[in-house]
């Protein structure tokens, strides 16, 4: 079973891609495949090139630009693009814990079509 993760994100959210890239290389086991749909045309180039340097020759990867017309439409977008058996869609603001991906594939189900997970708020303020 293969995993992709996928992001999408406009307006200079391309300030958390590095980070999010970060994350996902720190983890114990990696994704199979990671698709980034840059909607829209606010963005930061060196922020996009800086993640897709990161990612060369560890992790393959697509990066895919679209017009923005709505949140749920550019992660459509995403989503798309990816071809591994599974998709995980995370926030460009989210990241995931060393363990995420590993545990993913250690508990993926044969017999389903959704897998969910939990999350926790670290060093945010209580109410955000």
């Amino acid at each position: 079973m293969s995993l992709s993760i996928v992001t999408s994100f406009y307006n200079k959210y391309d300030r958390f891609l590095n980070v999010w890239i970060d994350a996902i290389l720190q983890s114990t086991k990696l994704p199979d495949e990671v698709v980034m749909n840059v909607s829209g045309d606010d963005f930061d180039i060196a922020n996009i090139q800086s993640a897709i340097d990161k990612l060369k020759n560890i992790i393959p990867y697509k990066i895919i630009y679209t017009e923005h017309h709505s949140m749920g439409g550019a992660r459509n977008n995403a989503v798309r693009a990816a071809t591994s058996d599974w998709i995980m869609y995370l926030n460009v603001d989210d990241l995931v814990t060393s363990n995420c991906f590993k545990d993913i594939y250690d508990n993926l189900p044969t017999d389903a079509d959704v897998l969910t997970g939990s999350m926790a708020w670290v060093n945010y303020p209580k109410g955000d």
